[in-house]
């Protein structure tokens, strides 16, 4: 009597295709990175993915009428695990794919607001030289008793103590220009020399603190402006829709430890349908100590009163 010829499900074929499907999941979660390219080498090792699954269950068809049912349940289930895999890495290729094409947009958004804030830079500064030769043609005579605009205080620098004049008001096109083109509904900037210290500006409103570690919260985003802006050290605080309220201000040196060094900087408010402002703080020495969340840390520089239309600022000391 001829014998029957034993098949054995797990031969060395049938062990390759699942090593293969196996290397096709590893690629797909660990090797491939966030790129373009790897996304497309994703979608090829998912189609691979799908050949072999395809492979295995015309496989288990083939095997049936030769195998034991435990056995094919086995082979079925494990057909059924894959495919569910194979849907969930797809699943995941295309968020991957979703999020890559938002990060584009972001970045483009972002490039693009840079290169019209440099236009406008180099706009501002054609224009000031235009100017400058102008007057210099002209040497006209200053009138005393010329008002100063309600935003005279907006055309000086950080730097620029409280007492000294303002200077060139009218040079100032588009308002909120002396936000370094940002245009932000409102901020809180500080400044200094000394490119060694280490200074942190904190905004404090209902016993909450805006600060670098706590960057974005109701009332404000923690901030650094581009090098193309201002060059020297600094922090500033925005926020993009106005939030009218009291707010302290402190600065806190957190080194080098046991020295000073002065600070400069300014407050200032672009209202929407209405004119800017802008309010400098003046020079003030501070010294190293702990931040102001601890009792006695931090400098308080003083309180902003903000409105919906104007700001003002009250010096602490």
């Amino acid at each position: 009597m001829r014998q029957r010829r034993e098949i054995n499900a797990f031969s060395m074929s049938f062990l390759d295709l699942l090593s293969g499907a196996l290397a096709a999941v590893i690629i797909l979660f660990i090797i491939v990175p966030k790129t373009d390219i790897q996304s497309q080498v994703a979608d090829q090792n998912i189609t691979e993915l799908k050949s072999n699954f395809f492979t295995l269950d015309s496989i288990i068809e083939t095997l049936k009428a030769t195998m034991p049912e435990n056995e094919i349940a086995v082979l079925i289930q494990t057909a059924a695990e894959m495919k569910s895999t194979i849907s969930s890495l797809e699943d995941a290729t295309l968020t991957l794919r979703n999020r890559l094409s938002e990060t584009k947009q972001q970045n483009e958004e972002l490039q693009n607001r840079l290169s019209q804030a440099d236009r406008r830079l180099r706009t501002l500064i054609q224009a000031e030289k235009t100017a400058s030769a102008e007057k210099a043609k002209a040497q006209p005579t200053p009138k005393k008793s010329e008002p100063i605009a309600k935003t005279s205080q907006s055309s000086q620098s950080p730097t620029t103590p409280q007492s000294e004049p303002v200077k060139e008001q009218t040079k100032v096109s588009g308002k909120g220009d002396f936000m370094f083109g940002l245009n932000p509904a409102f901020v809180v900037l500080v400044n200094w020399e000394d490119e060694k210290a280490d200074v942190d500006l904190y905004l404090k409103s209902d016993g909450r603190f805006c600060d670098g570690q706590n960057r974005s919260t109701s009332f404000g985003k923690w901030i650094k402006m581009p090098k193309k802006f201002i060059t020297q050290p600094h922090e500033a605080i925005i926020q993009k829709e106005l939030k009218p309220g009291t707010y302290e201000v402190y600065a806190h040196m957190y080194k080098p430890r046991n020295s000073k060094t002065t600070i400069s900087g300014f407050t200032a408010v672009n209202p929407e349908g209405g004119d800017p402002m802008k309010v400098d703080f003046g020079q003030i020495e501070i010294s190293s100590s702990p931040a102001p969340y601890r009792s006695g840390g931090g400098t308080l520089l003083g309180t902003i009163e903000l409105t919906d239309k104007t700001v003002r600022f009250n010096k602490a000391f």
